[in-house]
């Protein structure tokens, strides 16, 4: 889904006009569908411009972006949970910029989706859990054992200590694995892994005293890991052991997975020690914090399976400075 940034339209649209729109896919929705979505952050609040002192305000409106987010989710409806939706407003705030859905809507997209990502399938929990454990070489699990890994991913609160051994008896004398890239090496190890479980379930725990400084780095820091990541992937791809953890990431995979991404992400910054050489960068979420940073996609266009987004960064009312033009494929 989506549209280039720069065929943006400024024409505004009242309650009646998307549903009319959504209507055009599949029969049903109505005022109560607009209200329920604008409650669970699927859809954003209308603008209600005043009409001065006593006169009330104007009835509200919404952007062309959200007319056509409203449309789609209104599509999927029949297909996928409300969790699943959650994935569509966050997807389009991270790549395709606050144009297109505002940091305020992805708060709340995010709070309804961990209220229900509970009820993601036990299979699906299970197939999770075992991959992790085969990073390590284990060949096998038991049920239980698996199920403290899938608790942790999945938005239950996990007994942590419990997940590091089983981790660390997965690992057995191996520590970590490392595949060698066109310029780097990938290493996964068991503290990395835990890092990024402990600060997930404290992420979850924390989720809405998050400043906006951090969700802003989490975009920058996804933008630049897929980017990175696209560009190694083909030589990690072909690795003869583990190349089976490094296939393609394409669009579909980045809006399936947005909210657990900008989760995971958000966890990582108090899970993960940070690494010294970042300090002070874009990379180092403090910077982010201490200097007002935000950012703004000046244009995101699709490219074969995968995405191209211009991104700059801006402080305070500064003019976007020239950062980077991210290709993810």
């Amino acid at each position: 889904m989506g549209v280039s940034s720069n065929a943006m339209h400024e024409q505004r649209y009242k309650a009646e006009d998307l549903i009319a729109y959504a209507n055009t896919v599949r029969a049903g929705s109505n005022r109560r569908q607009v209200t329920e979505y604008i409650s669970l952050g699927l859809l954003d609040h209308p603008r209600k411009p005043g009409l001065g002192r006593g006169a009330g305000s104007a009835p509200g409106t919404w952007s062309w972006a959200q007319r056509e987010l409203f449309r789609v989710l209104w599509a999927q409806r029949p297909l996928l949970t409300t969790a699943e939706l959650c994935n569509f407003p966050v997807y389009l705030w991270m790549f395709w910029g606050n144009q297109h859905v505002p940091l305020r809507q992805v708060r709340k997209a995010m709070k309804t989706w961990l209220s229900r990502v509970q009820f993601v399938s036990a299979a699906a929990a299970d197939y999770a859990a075992g991959e992790m454990l085969k990073v390590f070489g284990q060949k096998g699990s038991s049920r239980a054992n698996r199920q403290l890994l899938a608790q942790a991913l999945h938005g239950r609160k996990p007994d942590l200590d419990e997940v590091r051994q089983e981790i660390s008896r997965a690992a057995k004398t191996r520590a970590a694995i490392r595949v060698r890239g066109r310029e780097h090496e990938v290493v996964v190890d068991d503290q990395v892994m835990m890092g990024l479980l402990r600060g997930r379930v404290s992420a979850e725990e924390q989720l809405a005293r998050f400043p906006d400084s951090l969700y802003e780095w989490a975009r920058f820091f996804a933008l630049f890991g897929e980017s990175a990541y696209a560009h190694e992937q083909p030589a990690l791809g072909v690795d003869q052991e583990h190349g089976w953890l490094f296939s393609p990431r394409h669009q579909n995979d980045f809006l399936k997975s947005a909210c657990a991404t900008l989760l995971t992400l958000l966890g990582a910054s108090l899970g993960v020690k940070p690494n010294p050489n970042h300090s002070g960068t874009l990379l180092d979420p403090e910077t982010w914090k201490l200097l007002h940073l935000r950012g703004v996609t000046r244009d995101t266009h699709i490219v074969g399976d995968g995405l191209a987004v211009e991104f700059g960064i801006v402080q305070g009312l500064q003019t976007p400075s020239g950062l980077c033009d991210r290709s993810l494929r």
